[in-house]
């Protein structure tokens, strides 16, 4: 049921509207005529902004469900590749040297993972000679991880104020499309 005040405000609107109109009123722009266009714009404006804000709903419902549609594929996706690493692993015992294995439909493949290493004590390094395990970084002195991983590698220590996190082997596996 429509209100006195939703009747005056559509009154408002085709007011502003007839008079914005060059066909109903070819009168030259006068004053009126300006606020008119004026009040006229921003009720379009007013308008495009709802279109948005209800297409922005809609994609955020339909970009909802798409997560929640891919979660379930990924949740079978990597309950497969549990499965795959399993196999490869046990190839792998058979074979040490193996690191891919090719298939019809697809390649699973193991690489070794270089360490983490993490600056925990940058300070604490910096203050230690370590010769060129440091680098010139425009304004300061940082350390070069490049650097500290080939040092650690080299003879076996772990400079002070840094941390070495070991990592598993990354296991993947690549599709064929087709």
């Amino acid at each position: 049921m429509r209100t006195d005040m939703e009747y005056v405000a559509n009154d408002i609107d085709e007011l502003h509207y007839n008079l914005a109109d060059d066909e109903l009123n070819p009168e030259p722009i006068d004053e009126s005529k300006a606020d008119a266009l004026l009040y006229c714009i921003g009720k379009e404006q007013s308008g495009m902004n709802d279109v948005r804000q209800q297409a922005q709903k809609q994609i955020d419902k339909i970009k909802l469900w798409e997560e929640v549609q891919t979660a379930k594929h990924q949740k079978v996706i990597e309950g497969m590749e549990i499965r795959l690493q399993s196999y490869f692993i046990a190839l792998v015992v058979d074979n040490p040297d193996l690191k891919t294995k090719s298939m019809v439909n697809g390649t699973m493949k193991v690489r070794k993972r270089q360490p983490l290493i993490t600056v925990e004590d940058e300070g604490l390094f910096l203050t230690k000679d370590y010769g060129d395990l440091t680098r010139i970084v425009p304004a300061y002195l940082a350390p070069d991880k490049n650097a500290i991983k080939k040092y650690i590698k080299d003879t076996g220590d772990i400079p002070e104020g840094i941390s070495v996190e070991e990592r598993d082997d990354k296991f993947s596996i690549t599709i064929k499309e087709g």
